[in-house]
């Protein structure tokens, strides 16, 4: 069972890494050993008897304030998002324990050590518009993620071309061996035509836009061309509010709640409140100059507790691996040292984006506990487009920011010499082994006996406890804690399972969901 749970945990899937923040490399060894297919099966295998589309019945209204655009792609709005994977699809979706589940991919493989996957997706997936999915649809999203950015921007990095061998299967060729790729493909596939020529939402999930309602809201109704399990629920809207006091004040029978405004309004009396630790890690980057005495200091020096308690109104979970929690590779949390460690610093500097309203309030706290210790802390604030320049010239002792906490134990980028995310230079050649052979372990089968996802998984395992005994001696981030969030369900909102949601998969049973009548 164990080995069973570890293969379905590491299998593939995405680091939900949003922001776009090795030197020793093992050389490819040739073997007599073949080097492994990897695939998975198909979704439709799985998937629990389909409910009569003719039986469907009720209506939820979704709330969100601060509406952009319905383009799932374009938008800013992380409520509109999880709706919209109702309405989008990805090839790959995460399952209840994070495990891979696949959606329009049917299967996925390498047959090359990782430096080029094979995607095949079904061929029974078309768009509401009637069209067919093919994966020109997945080339063309991924080339347009390239060039625009976005909430998805690092889908595509290290792609270096595409081989389409079928209007269903393709072949997506790397410029490095990356055993994590397939995790990466958690991106709404939007049909070709509409990338650049949006006008509404038009996807292949289980619900379809219908225009707006008599209150202007978005109105989606039931799918019933879809290839999958159909929902219990005929139809959901989208409602904006005002504010988010309005929308809490307000008759909206979900809501998603991020940060301190959970704790303000997640106990209201009607609401099932579901709790989980949301996917951003508050945490100082010391500059590559910092000294590592001063850096374990400050590390095991702050009170955490108090941080949470003063910023988000104790809505939050001290945290200090930028790992998803709820995974085997965090079996065993994130231990603070319960004594001071390391040298104490006469001066710190800080600094931190203005713009960033939480960050803020958290630097004052910071400075109220240092100055407390009789460290002076001097807190210098830059203009949103000036902090970024700030953090790559080094001139400081620690930055404050946000880094998006990943589901998928891949941190190469946020740690590996050359990584797109190591806004410090940081740099350890015991860091770049650790973080590289995980990356090229289907290559080194000889080295590291990985053949298959399932020996992948024991591997990755131990290295990922090696790669955090590691930061704890190196200090490259120091975790302080990630928010709290929310889903909110009315008590007539039934068939969730409310003890189960994880930033990850806020709206993964939802064709399970329906409402009570009376």
């Amino acid at each position: 069972m164990r080995k069973m749970r570890i293969f379905l945990l590491i299998s593939i899937f995405y680091l939900l890494l949003s922001f776009s923040l090795s030197s020793c490399t093992n050389p490819y060894l040739q073997s007599e050993k073949q080097l492994p297919t990897l695939a998975v099966p198909s979704a439709s295998s799985a998937s629990p008897t389909p409910q009569n589309p003719d039986t469907a019945s009720g209506h939820l209204v979704m709330g969100i304030y601060g509406y952009d655009t319905l383009n799932p792609l374009k938008t800013d709005n992380e409520a509109i998002r999880r709706y919209l994977t109702l309405v989008y699809e990805s090839l790959i979706v995460p399952g209840k324990d994070g495990s891979p589940e696949a959606q329009i991919a049917k299967e996925w493989n390498t047959v090359d050590g990782g430096n080029t996957w094979k995607f095949t997706i079904r061929e029974d997936v078309k768009y509401h518009d009637g069209s067919q999915c093919t994966v020109y649809d997945v080339k063309n999203t991924l080339e347009w993620i390239s060039q625009n950015g976005g909430a998805y921007a690092d889908c595509e990095k290290g792609i270096s071309r595409y081989n389409i061998l079928s209007p269903f299967e393709i072949e997506i060729i790397l410029s490095a061996p990356d055993a994590f790729f397939p995790c990466k493909m958690l991106f709404p596939i939007v049909k070709s035509e509409d990338l650049d020529h949006f006008t509404q939402p038009n996807g292949t999930g289980r619900y379809r836009y219908n225009g707006t309602t008599d209150n202007g809201a978005f109105l989606f109704q039931m799918n019933k061309e879809y290839y999958g399990t159909f929902p219990k629920l005929a139809s959901f809207e989208i409602r904006n509010y005002e504010s988010s006091s309005a929308l809490y004040e307000g008759d909206a029978d979900v809501m998603l709640c991020f940060g301190d405004s959970v704790i303000q309004y997640a106990k209201r009396s009607g609401y099932n409140v579901c709790e989980y630790t949301d996917g951003v890690l508050a945490c100082l980057l010391p500059s590559k100059n910092t000294d590592i005495a001063c850096r374990k200091y400050i590390h095991s020096a702050l009170d955490r507790r108090l941080l949470v308690n003063a910023v988000v109104a104790g809505g939050g979970t001290e945290k200090l691996f930028p790992l998803a929690e709820g995974t085997y590779y965090r079996k065993h949390g994130d231990p603070i040292p319960q004594e001071i460690i390391g040298t104490k610093p006469k001066t710190v500097n800080l600094i931190v984006n203005q713009s960033e309203k939480e960050l803020l309030r958290l630097s004052a706290v910071i400075k109220s506990q240092l100055e407390d210790l009789e460290i002076e802390c001097v807190v210098t604030s830059y203009k949103a487009e000036e902090y970024g320049n700030a953090v790559k010239e080094g001139i400081y002792d620690f930055a404050l920011l946000n880094l998006q906490i990943g589901l998928w134990p891949d941190l190469y980028n946020l740690f590996a010499t050359d990584g797109t995310l190591n806004y410090n230079n940081y740099s350890d050649a015991s860091m770049d082994r650790l973080l590289n052979s995980l990356r090229t372990a289907y290559q080194d089968v000889s080295v590291n006996e990985v053949t298959d996802f399932a020996s992948f998984a024991l591997y990755a395992e131990t290295q990922i406890e090696k790669i955090a005994v590691r930061t704890a001696e190196t200090l490259p981030v120091i975790g302080l804690y990630s928010r709290n969030a929310s889903v909110l369900l009315k008590n007539t909102v039934k068939g969730a399972e409310l003890h189960n949601f994880t930033f990850w998969n806020t709206m993964e049973s939802f064709e399970d969901w329906y409402l009570e009548t009376k």
